[in-house]
């Protein structure tokens, strides 16, 4: 049995990065306690991005395999089929969208979330069995004009609370906890202090409505 859980980026020189996607993805596996720990979010050969991947590797001090590689749908399928579960900490919607595709094909649940300036969202997605990403936004191609953490900026505290929701997320699904609930968005607003939650259903039409069973 594996788990799969996503670090947003730490904090500190090494790990800030002006190009977008940038993630690392931390796949557990629950029977050999081994991380897999890829990078996300490079182009290339970025230094940056790298240093990311080692330096969550030197902070969970356990044993990890690292990847140099971006996420693209060249290697999406491959990396999702070493998990049970996936948590997106991309900053690129691009990315997110990618995410939300690849889980629907494979079968994986993850939960999506994204921060921009004091304001962070989640949401669990369980496919064929609740609401997906494009039933919320509709597809990528709809998105236009919505400014993005590059322009707006991110809090760093909201991005480690919409982190720390997601990983209990995660194990909530993972130990078949009945506070789990797919297909809830969760938001908060740290300037009101506000949290809020919509139910969202299954849209007819819509890509999950495709996927494997």
């Amino acid at each position: 049995m594996r788990a799969s859980f996503a670090a947003p980026s730490s904090g500190g020189g090494q790990a800030s990065s002006s190009s977008s996607s940038n993630a690392i993805a931390l796949y557990w596996s629950l029977a050999d306690r081994r991380f897999v720990v890829p990078c996300l979010g490079c182009e290339g050969c970025d230094a940056k991005a790298t240093a990311k991947v080692e330096a969550a590797r030197e902070r969970l001090g356990a044993d990890c395999e690292t990847f140099h590689a971006r996420l693209d749908t060249s290697n999406a399928s491959a990396l999702f089929g070493r998990a049970d579960f996936i948590i997106d900490a991309t900053d690129d919607p691009e990315t997110k969208w990618l995410i939300n595709r690849t889980a629907l094909a494979t079968g994986k649940p993850y939960c999506h979330a994204g921060v921009v300036g004091g304001r962070g969202q989640l949401m669990a997605v369980v496919p064929g069995r609740s609401a997906c990403l494009e039933c919320v936004f509709g597809s990528f191609g709809d998105l236009t004009g919505n400014a993005g953490c590059a322009e707006l900026g991110v809090l760093a505290p909201v991005a480690g609370l919409i982190g720390t929701l997601e990983a209990l997320t995660a194990t909530a699904y993972l130990t078949g906890d009945q506070a789990f609930r797919a297909g809830r968005m969760l938001t908060y607003e740290l300037p009101a202090g506000r949290w809020r939650h919509v139910d969202f259903e299954r849209v007819d039409g819509c890509v999950c409505r495709h996927r494997r069973q």
